[in-house]
């Protein structure tokens, strides 16, 4: 067994924290010890790890909760315990932005709403 799981299994009997049992928000905030929406915050911010179960529905799983108690902001920098090659966490910052920037698509591959209500209720030329 290695060192960061003994860590985590340590952390997480000290705190009595099942490390794969899902915790609700507000559950994850207590263990934390810090405010509900400090912990929303974080989460939006990509601050912390956590399950999205739907729409609304967060949670998070035990080993979550703990990595954040024993590790704080360092967490994404844990190697995967299925990856012994690299470190699979999530990066600081993404190398390439996500989705098409602005201007990078034509525009007549793209046409706006405005420009099809135009194309499509024009008055037909009289020849």
């Amino acid at each position: 067994m290695d060192e960061v799981q003994m860590l985590r299994e340590g952390v997480a009997k000290e705190n009595g924290i099942s490390l794969y049992k899902r915790y609700s928000e507000a559950h994850a905030a207590a263990y934390l010890k810090i405010d509900l929406s400090t912990l929303k915050r974080m989460r939006r911010a990509g601050k912390t790890p956590f399950v999205s179960l739907g729409e609304r529905q967060i949670r998070y799983l035990g080993i979550h909760i703990v990595d954040l108690i024993a590790f704080g902001d360092k967490w994404r920098n844990i190697p995967n315990e299925s990856s012994k090659s690299e470190n699979t966490g999530l990066a600081e910052k993404l190398e390439v932005p996500l989705g098409a920037g602005h201007g990078s698509t034509a525009a007549h591959d793209k046409p706006d709403a405005l420009h099809l209500a135009q194309t499509t209720f024009r008055k037909p030329n009289k020849s």
